[in-house]
């Protein structure tokens, strides 16, 4: 059930964008988890993260990094028809270990927020899903453009 209302929602929300000569908008799809094993409520499955891949493919939208499309609305620029973005929050190690991966088997931009914070607090607990080590692996495989810091000093 899971699996079938979020792809429904994700279909829904991308079938919305009306071929336009330029497009002046983007749709951000944005993730928390791609995980079997968290709360749905902040989760989508590798298998559904998986499907929502090849919707964008089969169905020739144009993935852009988030960071060419706010420039391109903050300067005007018009955006392709069918324009998406993908972004994960937080950076839990699923999105190393399942959402990095996928995307560069389609060449897809990912952006991956790193919440500074919440991976030192994480280092300091038994709970290590997040970590400086994966946002540091994902900053040196290109998934993130900017250098990670936490405080003043460098991650």
């Amino acid at each position: 059930m899971r699996r079938s209302s979020c792809l429904v929602a994700f279909v829904l929300s991308l079938s919305l964008m009306q071929p336009t000569l330029a497009a002046d908008h983007c749709v951000v799809l944005q993730y928390h988890h791609i995980s079997d094993e968290t709360p749905g409520i902040t989760s989508v499955t590798p298998q559904q993260f998986q499907d929502h891949l090849d919707y964008l493919l089969v169905n020739k939208h144009h993935v852009m990094p988030l960071e060419e499309v706010v420039a391109a609305l903050k300067n005007d620029t018009p955006l392709p028809d069918r324009c998406v973005a993908l972004t994960i929050d937080v950076a839990y190690k699923s999105a190393y270990t399942e959402a990095f991966p996928r995307t560069q088997r389609y060449a897809y931009p990912l952006t991956v927020f790193v919440s500074t914070e919440a991976v030192f607090i994480s280092q300091k607990s038994a709970h290590k899903e997040l970590c400086f080590e994966v946002a540091r692996a994902l900053v040196s495989k290109g998934a993130a453009r900017t250098r990670l810091v936490k405080g003043k000093q460098p991650v």
